[in-house]
């Protein structure tokens, strides 16, 4: 779910200009969710996500399943099959990896191979573990929820919002990813194909066009 978010987050905040695909379904949910002029009080981080729910929920699914991350971690007939699936449930069927700038692209070269990510932390890890009161909102969990309304109340997509959320960082910042300076560059690198320093699927070879997929 966290990939299907994390790939959701770098769409919606780098739309393709020849690419519609489900960016009018995310601004029409974030307008019914967030309605223009009501971020002061409607604004919240769950509300975005809600917004791009139904499409991460519909790519956890080959992202999550054996013969699907095997097929996008092979050759170029199997990646060519993942793809297809990725456009299919995108709503634009004829996708293709696009150059060294493809969120899709840099999974298949340095993630679909592995295995899943685990979490940071885990529910006993929390302060709401075996707490009698409900657990209070620190003051810098409040300073970023008012840094991420402002954020969208100028630009009305949450794309920003998703990907500098902390749920999404242990799919952002992984075992093996190259330590980036500051989560600009990091999120970044989560969508790039270049190398930075990280091998790709052993016996795959690099493409000329440093894309990291076999053409």
């Amino acid at each position: 779910m966290l990939t299907g978010f994390l790939i959701c987050g770098h769409l919606w905040g780098y739309q393709p200009g020849d690419w519609p695909g489900p960016w009018l379904r995310w601004t029409r949910r974030a307008q019914a969710l967030i309605p223009p002029g009501c971020e002061s009080s409607q604004f919240t981080a769950s509300r975005v996500f809600a917004a791009a729910y139904p499409e991460a929920v519909a790519l956890a699914c080959p992202f999550a399943s054996p013969g699907w991350r095997a097929l996008a971690a092979s050759g170029t007939a199997g990646q060519q099959q993942f793809t297809r699936r990725i456009g299919q449930l995108l709503g634009r069927p004829g996708y293709q990896p696009a150059g060294i700038d493809d969120p899709i692209a840099h999974w298949m070269s340095y993630d679909s191979w592995r295995p899943a990510s685990r979490p940071h932390t885990t529910f006993p890890q929390t302060r709401a573990y075996g707490s009698a009161r409900p657990a209070t909102t620190s003051r810098q969990s409040l300073v970023r929820t008012e840094r991420s309304g402002l954020w969208f109340t100028l630009h009305r997509h949450g794309g920003n919002v998703i990907l500098h959320h902390r749920h999404i960082q242990p799919v952002l910042i992984r075992d093996w990813s190259p330590k980036m300076d500051g989560i600009t560059a990091t999120i970044w690198a989560s969508r790039t194909t270049l190398p930075l320093g990280r091998p790709g699927r052993p016996g795959i070879a690099e493409p000329a066009d440093g894309s990291g997929l076999v053409r």
